[in-house]
């Protein structure tokens, strides 16, 4: 009786021990998660816009193939920005609105990224809402009949006005049109690769690639490296992150080993409204200028202590020199 006892005593103790041990257990997993958006400029394609030539079309959709393929291989909610001036290509406005049903019959989602892909700081007010309404005509026909509503926006270039009168005007607007802003927290310089990609498989040159492919991939876990801990300093944890792409030949053929890449680094892939929703989204906003900063490096004036960090981790030089002579011409 004594040993029965005994033994119910120390369960009695051993159990809320067990079940603290647990909380704290997945408190801890919970905090450790890492989650990230994946989304994608320029569509249909941002490489051989308007052109109508059967090759380009072919090329532009076997780029949308294999980068669709990727994300359904890793279960991947992602969304498309679409400027509209690519399906008012005459001679192949069919086959460009294709692309993009493509992107929906995925399970994709697509939002606005102005018509003509201008920058605000550029622009007057008036041209760039009218742009807004000039790129807001097919894509929201096409996400209303797959049972969705277009309602984010995402800045060309990242460029959220060059005055304050502008960008909070803008701001308004986009809220009277019930549109969402679409930011970016974590960006690489793809669009840079991709051009001189471009160059070499126009020469033929596909092994030739490889260094700069190696290059790409070890500059977005640079990046990646530097989010994490700036979001470690700015919010005491690693917040949802929403990664800025280009849907171009290079990201086709390295989509598959990037979002491998996000995987081996403990990211779980989610949508842009999932990552939106933490709070950290909330933080205020209080940079004007033309440089497409990340909205990462956007909150730190309105964070409570100053951050100190380092430089952002961009392109080597050599690739900096490539692209400078390749766009020098």
């Amino acid at each position: 009786m004594f040993r029965i006892s005994r033994l119910l005593n120390v369960l009695t103790w051993l159990i809320p021990c067990w079940l603290i041990s647990c909380c704290l257990s997945a408190a801890g997993q919970q905090r450790t998660q890492k989650s990230i958006a994946i989304t994608l400029d320029d569509l249909p394609v941002s490489s051989y816009s308007q052109n109508a030539a059967p090759d380009a079309v072919r090329a532009q959709q076997e780029i949308t193939q294999k980068m669709l393929a990727a994300l359904r291989n890793h279960h991947v909610p992602a969304i498309g920005f679409v400027n509209e001036i690519k399906l008012n290509t005459p001679g192949a406005r069919d086959a460009y609105a294709a692309l993009l049903q493509s992107w929906l019959d995925a399970g994709m989602d697509l939002g606005c990224h102005g018509y003509a892909h201008l920058a605000l700081s550029a622009t007057s007010l008036n041209i760039y809402e009218a742009d807004f309404y000039r790129g807001t005509v097919i894509t929201p026909l096409l996400m209303k009949q797959a049972g969705k509503r277009e309602h984010y926006f995402r800045y060309p270039y990242n460029d959220t006005g060059d005055t304050r009168e502008k960008k909070d005007s803008f701001q308004t607007f986009l809220k009277a049109q019930q549109y969402d802003i679409a930011p970016v927290t974590l960006q690489n310089d793809d669009w840079m690769y991709s051009a001189i990609y471009d160059r070499e498989m126009s020469r033929g040159d596909g092994p030739g690639t490889e260094r700069l492919v190696n290059a790409y991939l070890d500059e977005n876990q640079r990046r990646l490296t530097f989010n994490e801990q700036l979001s470690e300093s700015e919010f005491q944890r690693v917040i949802p992150q929403v990664l800025d792409i280009h849907v171009s030949a290079l990201n086709a053929e390295v989509l598959e080993s990037l979002l491998a890449q996000f995987e081996r680094n403990g990211y779980k892939f989610v949508s842009l409204d999932v990552a939106l929703a933490d709070p950290a989204y909330r933080t205020t906003d209080t940079y004007v200028g033309n440089e497409g900063i990340s909205w990462m490096e956007r909150w730190i004036p309105s964070l409570s202590k100053p951050t100190e960090h380092s430089a952002d981790p961009g392109a080597p030089d050599w690739v900096v020199k490539a692209y400078k002579e390749l766009t020098a011409k």
